[in-house]
């Protein structure tokens, strides 16, 4: 385990704060969207005919999804260095009836494979990480049993790792999914619609975000099966997806540490191949930064931020329920607003890599930022932060976020910075290059 040391630059940019031009316009490429390509992999993997995937994501996440399919019999041809994907649909059924993969602290892996091997006629077990172990899987189990599934359980009660044996053929026309902790639980069983060919209704308990599970039904929709969805239940009619040649959009959980230095150093922010629309949900933080007095500009179909006319971060009164990952992110920019910042609807940070709540304020009390919580909100208080060392929880985004700190603020160290190759692998060395160019104006 290393630790990063952020360069800060802010002063370097503060210098041509009265001048005509900004020094640089920040352009950066990301990764493809994890979450687009670990649904874009089952559906394929569950099509008829051959499915091209394009700018797949990389990191940990994808690289475990895609271990799980090849070991589940499915036939994936990956170039890397194109970041494409050739997946032989097939068919809607699992290639082998018995198979032991690892999910390693893939949610989407865990959530939707889980799901899937549940409703087959096979024989499975799931290994996980220490960390994906952790996290929640009662819910969707418990919707999983009652269809036909049996768990045997590794170690602990509805928890990885376990033994799956399938339902079979399910006979049952529908299934009640408690969705409070994740809505991965809902994608799960809707995604997995090919082996349901009678059709199937889901209907769902408790209250969390359904921005997922919109991605997850736009996906569907591309290849070829239309779900009926509602407030509180989506209806699959039947059929399979029909193989094709999908873009994968770049992922806007990356690409909002790019944007957020937008305001944070005084200077433009765009994100190769992001465009004025996304299905994904963390396209909702752009507007997040427009509230806190960014301009946004999509002439010509990219998508550029330009820093507030005065020079102000605005704190504001925000719900993020829509993209709770971006909590961190909006947390630290509040630490250099002009006041303090509310961030509510924040419930299901608790049950994610971290409890993520818990370690933005433990983190930014650390710093010493005054901030004042409850199990949904957050306020932070502007402030200048101390010098010091941050404890990344084993969680990406943590690194990521709190890494904007040292932008502005000198003696900001990232422990762990290697967590970040769950999603964005290279996060470090494009930040490196950045602060290699400003240092040089």
């Amino acid at each position: 385990m290393s630790q990063y040391k952020v360069r800060p630059v802010y002063n370097i940019l503060k210098k041509y704060k009265d001048a005509d031009e900004y020094p640089l316009s920040i352009n950066i490429s990301v990764p493809g969207s994890k979450s687009i390509t670990n649904r874009a992999l089952l559906i394929a993997a569950l099509a008829e005919g051959e499915s091209n995937l394009y700018g797949l994501a990389k990191g940990d996440d994808v690289d475990a999804f895609i271990s799980c399919l090849r070991d589940l019999g499915f036939s994936l041809t990956l170039d890397e260095k194109k970041k494409n994907v050739k997946v032989v649909g097939s068919g809607g059924r699992i290639p082998l009836k018995k198979a032991s993969i690892n999910v390693n602290s893939a949610g989407t892996a865990a959530r939707f494979l889980t799901t899937l091997l549940a409703l087959s006629d096979g024989e499975y077990h799931i290994d996980a990480s220490e960390q994906m172990k952790k996290r929640p899987m009662g819910d969707l189990i418990n919707a999983l049993k009652p269809l036909g599934a049996t768990f045997i359980f590794d170690e602990k009660e509805n928890s990885l790792p376990y033994t799956i044996k399938g339902a079979g053929k399910v006979t049952a026309g529908e299934a009640v999914v408690d969705i409070t902790k994740s809505s991965q639980f809902l994608s799960g069983l809707i995604l997995a619609a090919p082996l349901l060919p009678d059709g199937f209704k889901v209907k769902m308990a408790g209250k969390h975000s359904l921005s997922y599970v919109d991605m997850s039904v736009e996906l569907m929709k591309s290849f070829g099966l239309e779900p009926d969805y509602s407030e509180d239940c989506v209806t699959i009619k039947g059929g399979n997806y029909k193989g094709l040649d999908y873009n994968i959009e770049p992922d806007m959980s990356s690409a909002a540490y790019i944007y957020s230095m937008c305001p944070l150093l005084g200077v433009p922010a765009s994100v190769k191949g992001v465009g004025e629309s996304s299905i994904q949900s963390d396209f909702g933080f752009i507007n997040a930064l427009y509230q806190t007095g960014c301009e946004v500009d999509t002439e010509d179909g990219a998508l550029t931020l330009y820093p507030p006319v005065d020079g102000e971060i605005k704190g504001v009164v925000i719900d993020m329920d829509d993209c709770p990952d971006q909590a961190m992110t909006m947390a630290v920019l509040a630490c250099f607003a002009n006041r303090p910042t509310m961030i509510t609807g924040l419930s299901s940070l608790k049950y994610k890599e971290s409890d993520r709540l818990n370690a933005i304020v433990t983190e930014l009390t650390k710093r010493g930022i005054k901030t004042e919580h409850t199990e949904d909100s957050i306020s932070v208080y502007p402030g200048v932060p101390e010098p010091g060392v941050v404890d990344t929880y084993e969680d990406h985004r943590m690194a990521m976020a709190f890494s904007l700190m040292g932008l502005r603020q000198d003696g900001i160290i990232i422990d762990n910075p290697e967590c970040v190759n769950k999603t964005f692998p290279d996060y470090f060395e494009a930040l490196d290059s950045l602060l290699d160019y400003i240092e040089k104006l």
